[in-house]
């Protein structure tokens, strides 16, 4: 059979139909990237709105965290407080009716003697001597170091109308840590602790106390 000719015709009708054919294809391709924008956009604003309410309830457990953490905090603090209190009471009642120390005699005993900036938990007064005792409830080496150092130097400036007297101190303590002792040996301190309703010295047998 022989081939026909196009004609001019021919050719333009193709042409038209291989446009309208293009159209058809990109209007459906453009239905469909609109139909999968339109999926995308709402599955990341759900995955969006998961993650804000996560990092929402993430912020409240945080919140609820740091109040149940502020509570045990408190609890804590005023439980320590009243436990300190309650050494430092324990042990100024004992000097208060035992006010005897390296066979010096005290005339008076002074609970929390203050300045303007600083405090001495027990001090023994008798006019020639003053002993100095800080408490806490566990005493650690460095408390003995901020004592001696720190606290010790600047009484008599602290408090000048005992600029003339010698000085003792001690350190009391229900619960010593092992190197606390031998730190306070080492300046010279008196160790007092609780032994049932009395206070117990607990110094080795050659300990000698430094005068300051």
């Amino acid at each position: 059979m022989k081939k026909k000719k196009l004609t001019k015709q021919d050719v333009l009708n193709l042409i038209a139909a291989s446009h309208l054919e293009s159209d058809k294809q990109n209007a459906k391709f453009e239905h469909q990237m609109s139909e999968s924008n339109a999926k995308f956009e709402a599955e990341l604003k759900k995955s969006n709105d998961e993650t804000a309410k996560k990092f929402q309830e993430t912020a409240l457990q945080m919140k609820e965290t740091d109040r149940k953490l502020s509570k045990l905090s408190d609890l804590y603090n005023g439980f320590a407080k009243n436990t300190g209190e309650a050494v430092e009471e324990f042990f100024f009642n004992y000097f208060e009716t035992h006010p005897v120390i390296h066979s010096i005699t005290f005339a008076r005993v002074v609970h929390q003697m203050r300045s303007d900036t600083a405090e001495y938990d027990i001090v023994l007064t008798n006019g020639e001597y003053v002993a100095i005792i800080e408490v806490k409830h566990k005493f650690h080496p460095n408390d003995v170091v901020k004592f001696a150092e720190v606290m010790l130097p600047k009484f008599k400036t602290e408090f000048p109308k005992f600029a003339h007297c010698k000085i003792i101190a001690g350190i009391a303590s229900f619960v010593f840590p092992p190197d606390t002792k031998s730190s306070a040996a080492e300046y010279g301190f008196y160790i007092f602790t609780q032994q049932g309703e009395n206070v117990a010295v607990v110094n080795t047998a050659d300990f000698m106390p430094t005068f300051y």
